[in-house]
């Protein structure tokens, strides 16, 4: 399947004033990345689309239940089998979380993912 790419921002990357497209690996990670930045419900075309941050907002963060919300977003990448290494990293001080990972897909490739959330 083909994409056109996204940027860190989220934005449509463009080379030269040209658009540009992602296949295979690329194209899962981005759209796997794309639902970790899509809140659970906010797509009214699939509610179930996205992750749940109500597991990300408390002042002391749940390890397990972040772990688990991350596992449900990987199940909604049919090519993703599934996630080793996941690290949870909370800093209370700037107030960010950043988790990180390595995806196996069904086909046996493999890709990092680190995500920070505010």
């Amino acid at each position: 399947m083909k994409a056109l790419a996204i940027d860190e921002n989220g934005d449509l990357f463009m080379d030269q004033g040209q658009l540009q497209e992602v296949s295979g690996v690329e194209e899962i990670r981005q759209r796997f990345r794309q639902l970790l930045r899509t809140n659970k419900g906010e797509w009214f075309l699939n509610p179930e689309e996205g992750l749940d941050y109500l597991a990300f907002w408390t002042k002391t963060p749940d390890e397990e239940a972040i772990r688990m919300t991350i596992e449900e977003v990987a199940a909604q990448v049919e090519e993703i089998e599934r996630l080793e290494g996941v690290r949870i990293d909370f800093d209370e001080r700037e107030r960010t979380l950043t988790i990180s990972f390595v995806a196996i897909l069904t086909t046996g490739e493999e890709f990092e993912l680190e995500e920070m959330f505010r």
